[in-house]
């Protein structure tokens, strides 16, 4: 699960890194990889309340 999280944070500092570039592919490629992760987050939530 930790390295879950951390795979995680790792995609969402690479976000803010392309985001903070201020050019508009920049940004959104920054929104896609926030997308992801947050469609990541919200898989591993469902999975572990099917386990439970």
């Amino acid at each position: 699960m930790l390295m879950f999280l951390a795979g995680v944070i790792d995609q969402m500092n690479l976000s803010l890194e392309h985001i903070k570039k201020g050019g508009a592919h920049d940004a959104r490629f920054g929104l896609m990889l926030t997308d992801n992760a947050v469609e990541l987050v919200l898989h591993q939530i469902a999975k572990d309340q099917q386990r439970d």
